[in-house]
Formats: structure tokens, C-alpha cells, sequence
């Protein structure tokens, strides 16, 4: 059998290209050099709110000048890549978009400094596009069960933010950073429906969505994580200082990538992920 190639991310061209910001947005390009351009969505090519510059090439995932983990290496962590995920191929549905805690607390100041003002922007224009494609999409709902939470069932944070419009075909519950550990189980409905290939986006990058991410490679699926659909606050360390959003979206853009999952951007999801 001939050897499969995909069309994958590759973020900066080494440690320096990582780090440094880009002067300005390069373009997102498709597997044939040509610009991607979502409607309605103001491509973030370099993720240009991180600064990384993008670009996509045949058959291999960087980041940041680090290949792939060898595949030994990779099941040790307990990643398992699933085979035949193309939507529509070996009778596999169409992915599965997860919106994770898009909701009205997070608005509250007392979280503090965020990044990526367009993430709600793009959340939306996720929606708009899986929905009028028909493919299927998952809300999920932070029920916080901590005392004065504003994340609580029955206060106004726990409601869903504006951008967060319409039915879904799924509605999980939680009171955990990870998704498939709500109500009604997530991975059930998933592997009933022969869903395959997961994107996730929503709030925070760092706690929820990025733990979504982690358990959803540890279980099988293909993931994609939409890093400008995603955003952090500023967190205090254990040490006395302060990391702040833009790190802790990078830092979790590169424990991710090519470990637990593939990091995408808005534009790439809905122009056709040239990875998948």
C-alpha cells in the first residue's frame, strides 16, 4: 500500500521564527500556495495576535522547528492517530466542531487581562460555517459546582455568550477543565454518530480547551485546535510573577501541536483544512 501524505501546519521556521513576532500577517495558503480566505473572518494567518508566522507543507507538522514525535514515541503518551478520518471516507462522518464555555462570566473583570480579541468573532463564523454545511456541532457548559462561582447554574455567567446561537446537535454539561467528562458523555455520542476528527475552540486556550484537546488525542480522535478561536487571561505563577495570555496560548499551541492534536487557525477550519 502506497504511504498516505497529508497536508499539515507548520509554525515558524525554528526557535527564533517561534519566538519573534511577525511584522505583520503573512497569508494562510492552501496545499496548492493559494490564499485561503474564510467569509466573514479576517484571516489570523500568523495567528497574528501570537505572532507566529504559518505557512503549510507536504508531509510533515513542525513546530517551531521540531518535527513529529516518532510514532513509538507518541503511543508511549497514550496518542493513537486513527486512520481513514477524511470526511466522507471509510464511511466516516463529517468532524465534529466542540464549543467549549463560551460563556457570559468570563466577562467578568475579575479574570483580568485576555488576549485575542477576535476569538469570539471567529467562534462565530465556526458556527455560521458548520451549520450551514450541516456538519455537526457541540455545545458545551461549564456548571461550575464551587461555591460564589460565576460560572454556577442559575447565575448570568452561566449562560452562553451572544455568539453562541442556535441549537446544537449535542449539548454537554461539566464541572471539569475536560469535555468528554460531562453529561450526556461526549465520547459515546461521538463514536455512535462515527465521528473521527474533532475541532475545538472556546475559552480558556489554557484549562478547558486545551484539556478537551489532550483527552480527545488520548482517546483516539483526530483533533484540531482552533488557536484563534480560543482565548486566555493573564495567570500568576507559583513563583511570584505573572504569565501572561499571549505566552500561555503559545506555550499551549506547543505542548499541542503534533503530540495531542493539530493547531489550526479560523481561516484554514473553514477554508478546508488541507491537513485532513
Amino acid at each position: 500500500m502506497s504511504p498516505v501524505h497529508h497536508d499539515v501546519v507548520v509554525i515558524g521556521g525554528g526557535q527564533a521564527g517561534l519566538a519573534a513576532r511577525s511584522p505583520g500577517p503573512a497569508p494562510v495558503l492552501d496545499a496548492s500556495g493559494a490564499p485561503i480566505h474564510a467569509r466573514g473572518v479576517t484571516p489570523s494567518p500568523g495567528l497574528h495576535f501570537l505572532g507566529l508566522p504559518w505557512q503549510h507543507t507536504r508531509g510533515s507538522a513542525l513546530l517551531g522547528g521540531q518535527g513529529r514525535r516518532p510514532a513509538h514515541r507518541r503511543a508511549d503518551r497514550g496518542l493513537r492517530r486513527p486512520r481513514g478520518i477524511d470526511a466522507g471516507g471509510d464511511g466516516m462522518s463529517e468532524p465534529a466542531l466542540i464549543v467549549v464555555d463560551v460563556q457570559r462570566a468570563f466577562d467578568d473583570p475579575s479574570w483580568g487581562s485576555r488576549d485575542n480579541p477576535d476569538c469570539e468573532g471567529n467562534i462565530a463564523a465556526l458556527i455560521e460555517h458548520w451549520r450551514s454545511a450541516g456538519r455537526p456541532l457541540v455545545f458545551v457548559r461549564h456548571d461550575s459546582d464551587e461555591p460564589g462561582s460565576t460560572l454556577a447554574p442559575g447565575t448570568p455567567g452561566n449562560a452562553f455568550k451572544d455568539v453562541i446561537t442556535g441549537e446544537p446537535d449535542l449539548l454537554v454539561t461539566k464541572s471539569v477543565n475536560s469535555s468528554f467528562h460531562g453529561e450526556p458523555d461526549l465520547k459515546g455520542w461521538l463514536d455512535g454518530e462515527g465521528i473521527r476528527t474533532i475541532y475545538v475552540c472556546g475559552i480558556t486556550t489554557n484549562h478547558c480547551c486545551e484539556t478537551t484537546a489532550r483527552v480527545g488525542g488520548n482517546l483516539g480522535y483526530d483533533v484540531r485546535f482552533v488557536l484563534d478561536a480560543t482565548h486566555a487571561f493573564d495567570r500568576a505563577d507559583p513563583f511570584g510573577g505573572l504569565v501572561t495570555a499571549y505566552e500561555l496560548a503559545r506555550v499551549t499551541a506547543t505542548n499541542l501541536h503534533g503530540e495531542f492534536a493539530t493547531v489550526v487557525d479560523t481561516a484554514t477550519a473553514i477554508g478546508g483544512d488541507p491537513s485532513s
